[in-house]
C-alpha cells in the first residue's frame, strides 16, 4: 500500500455540540490518498482531524469509489472520484484565506450528532458557504470519532513523531555546543593577542603625542607670526579696493541717474503714444458702427430690391398669360371671322394695357436701376473708408513693433521698467486683436457686399430678358394687326383662314412660328 499527502495544514473549524455553544477551534485537517494493490488495485481517500491541545481528538472518514458514488448521488456531486479531493482540497485553501476575516465566506462545521443507545457515534463535516440569504452547504461528509485500537496507534505514531524530534534536537544541540565551545576558546586566544597589541601600541601612541605636541606648539607659533603679517597687507588691500569700489560706485550711480532721466523721457513718449493709439481705436469703432448701420440699411434696400423683382416678374407672368390669352383670341378670329371687328377692337384694348404695364414696367426697371446705383456708390464710399481703416490699423501694428522692440530693450535695463512694460505691452496686444476683428468683420462685409452686388445683377439681368420679350410680343401684335387691316382693306368680305395664311408673308409666317414656339 502507498500512501500520497495531499493537505496537512491547521483549519479553524466551529464545532457544533447539541445545546452546547459554538466553540471555534484550531484543527489539523489532513488529506491522504492511499493506493491498494492486493488483493485488488483501489483508492481510499482518507480525511483524519486532529487537535494538538487535545491529543484524544481524532476523527477519520475512510472514503472508497463505491462510498464516493453514494455520496455523489446523495449530495448531487458534479465531479469524479479522480478530481474530488482536489475540489476538497481547493474549499479548504478557500476556508484558510478567510480565516483572519471576521465576515468570512466559506467556513467549515463540525457536527456532532447524538448516538442511538448501543450504536456508535459520528460527526458530519460540513463546508458552508455564508452569504446575506442562506448558509449554503456545499459537501458534508461524515466522519467516525477513533476506536481505542486507532487512538492508541494515533498516540503511538504521534510518541514515535515526538522521540524523533527529540533526537533530532539532542544532536543538533550537541554539534551545537562543540561548535559555540570552540569559537569561545578560539575568540579568548584573539582577546589575549588584541589585548597585548593594544598595550603596545598604547606605550607608542604616549611617546609620539609628546613629540607631535611640542612640534606642534612650533607650528602653531609660526603659524601665528604669518598670519599676523597676512592680516596687515589683507587690510591694505582691503583699503585701496573699497576706495576703487566707492569711485566705481558713485559713477555707476550718477549713470543710473542719467539712465533713469532717459528712461522717465522715454515713458512719456510711449504714454503719448498709447493715448494716441486709444483715440485711433475709438475713433475706428465709431467708424465700425457706422459701417455696420450702412450694412443694415443696404441689406433693407436689398430686401426692397427683391420685393420689387418678384413684383415685376409676377407682372411678367401676367403679361405672358395675357399673351396667351390673344393667341387664343387669334385661333378664334381665324375660326370666326364674322366676329372681326368686335375681336380687333378688345385687341386694341389689350394691346392699351399692355403698352400702358410696359410703361410701368420701364418705370420700375429704372427705379432698380436708380436704387442699383445708389448702392454701388454707397458700397464704394463704404470700401473707401474700410481701406483708410485697413491703413490705420497697419500704421498701429508697425508703431506696435517698434514699441515691441523699444520693450525688450528696456526690459534688459531694469526690473521696475520691466512691468510697467509688460502692462502696456499686454494693453497693445488688446489693441492689436481688436484691429484684427475689426478686419475680419471688413472682410466680412465685403463679402456681403459682393454677394448684395451679384443679386442685383441677376435681377437686373431677369429685368432685361422681361423687357426682351415684352418687345417681341409687341412686334407680334403689331405685325397681327397689320395683317388683319391689310385683310380688312383688301377683302371686304370676311376671308377664311385660308386666305390670312395665303395673304401673310411666308417668311413672316415662319417668324410668327417660332416666336410662338418660343414663348410656349
Amino acid at each position: 500500500m502507498s500512501t500520497e499527502n495531499l493537505f496537512l495544514k491547521t483549519v479553524p473549524v466551529l464545532l457544533k455540540t447539541g445545546d452546547r455553544e459554538d466553540v471555534k477551534n484550531a484543527i489539523i485537517v489532513s488529506v491522504e490518498l492511499n493506493t491498494l494493490i492486493t488483493p485488488l488495485h483501489k483508492k481510499e481517500l482518507v480525511v483524519r482531524l486532529t487537535n494538538d491541545s487535545d491529543l484524544l481528538f481524532l476523527y477519520t472518514l475512510v472514503l472508497g469509489e463505491e462510498d464516493f458514488q453514494n455520496l455523489k448521488a446523495q449530495q448531487g456531486l458534479l465531479v469524479d472520484f479522480s478530481t474530488f479531493p482536489q475540489n476538497f482540497i481547493t474549499m479548504l485553501n478557500m476556508c484558510l484565506e478567510d480565516k483572519h476575516n471576521e465576515t468570512s465566506k466559506f467556513v467549515l462545521h463540525l457536527v456532532h450528532s447524538t448516538s442511538p443507545p448501543g450504536g456508535r457515534s459520528f460527526s458530519y463535516l460540513n463546508v458552508v458557504e455564508k452569504n446575506p440569504f442562506k448558509h449554503l452547504t456545499h459537501l458534508s461528509l461524515k466522519l467516525l470519532p477513533g476506536s481505542d485500537a486507532e487512538t492508541s496507534k494515533y498516540l503511538a505514531s504521534c510518541l514515535t513523531k515526538v522521540k524523533n524530534e527529540r533526537q533530532e534536537l539532542a544532536a543538533r544541540l550537541d554539534v551545537l555546543d562543540t561548535d559555540l565551545s570552540a569559537r569561545l576558546k578560539q575568540t579568548q586566544e584573539m582577546l589575549s593577542e588584541k589585548s597585548h597589541q593594544l598595550d603596545v601600541l598604547r606605550s607608542d601612541s604616549s611617546a609620539g603625542m609628546s613629540s607631535l605636541s611640542s612640534k606642534h606648539a612650533e607650528e602653531l607659533r609660526l603659524q601665528r607670526e604669518k598670519a599676523v603679517l597676512e592680516k596687515n597687507s589683507l587690510h591694505e588691500k582691503c583699503d585701496k579696493k573699497r576706495q576703487d569700489l566707492e569711485k566705481l560706485h558713485r559713477k555707476f550711480s550718477a549713470d543710473l541717474e542719467s539712465k533713469r532721466l532717459e528712461l522717465e523721457q522715454k515713458n512719456k513718449e510711449l504714454l503719448d503714444k498709447k493715448y494716441k493709439a486709444d483715440g485711433m481705436i475709438r475713433e475706428l469703432r465709431g467708424k465700425f458702427c457706422r459701417t455696420e448701420e450702412e450694412k443694415q440699411r443696404l441689406e433693407q434696400d436689398v430686401l426692397t430690391l427683391r420685393q420689387r423683382c418678384t413684383s415685376s416678374e409676377r407682372s411678367a407672368a401676367d403679361k405672358e398669360k395675357l399673351i396667351n390669352h390673344l393667341k387664343t383670341e387669334m385661333a378664334v378670329l381665324e375660326q370666326k371671322l364674322t366676329d372681326n371687328e368686335r375681336l380687333l377692337q378688345r385687341s386694341n384694348e389689350l394691346l392699351e394695357s399692355t403698352r400702358k404695364q410696359k410703361k410701368k414696367a420701364d418705370d420700375d426697371t429704372d427705379e432698380c436701376q436708380k436704387q442699383v446705383n445708389r448702392l454701388e456708390s454707397s458700397v464704394k464710399t463704404l470700401s473707401n473708408e474700410l481701406n483708410k481703416a485697413n491703413d490705420i490699423i497697419r500704421k498701429l501694428q508697425t508703431d506696435i513693433k517698434t514699441y515691441h522692440a523699444k520693450l525688450k530693450i528696456q526690459n534688459q535695463i531694469t526690473a521696475e521698467q520691466e512691468k510697467i512694460l509688460h502692462e502696456k505691452s499686454s494693453t497693445i496686444d488688446k489693441q492689436s486683436k481688436a484691429a484684427d476683428t475689426l478686419a475680419e468683420k471688413f472682410a466680412a462685409l465685403t463679402q456681403t457686399n459682393k454677394a448684395l452686388c451679384e443679386t442685383v445683377d441677376s435681377q437686373s439681368t431677369k429685368l432685361k430678358d422681361y423687357e426682351q420679350q415684352l418687345k417681341t410680343n409687341e412686334n407680334v401684335i403689331n405685325w397681327l394687326n397689320k395683317q388683319l387691316n391689310t385683310v380688312q382693306l383688301n377683302h371686304p368680305r370676311p376671308p377664311g383662314p385660308d386666305t390670312l395664311l395665303r395673304l401673310a408673308d411666308p417668311t413672316q409666317v415662319k417668324l410668327l412660328h417660332q416666336q410662338h414656339l418660343t414663348l410656349l
